[in-house]
């Protein structure tokens, strides 16, 4: 209790003057439409593939199963 009220000794001292700042209106304008040509290409390309040709002959997991490395 004695913690609490000794926080409460001090005045607050407010100030009344008033700063002057500086404002103004930004407005929003359209930009001009532009158009670009060019081809978009990836930043790096990586070949997905199959070791060998085929089908695959089995599936020993289930989708939503865990498996381990």
């Amino acid at each position: 209790m004695a913690m609490t009220l000794a926080g409460c000794d001090e005045a607050v001292h407010e100030t009344s003057q008033l700063r002057q700042v500086r404002t103004w209106v930004a407005s929003q304008q359209p930009l001009p439409a532009s158009s670009w040509t060019g081809i978009i290409e990836p930043a790096a390309e990586v070949s997905l593939q199959f070791r060998l040709d085929g089908r695959l002959a089995t599936r020993p997991v289930d989708v939503g199963n865990c498996a381990a490395s």
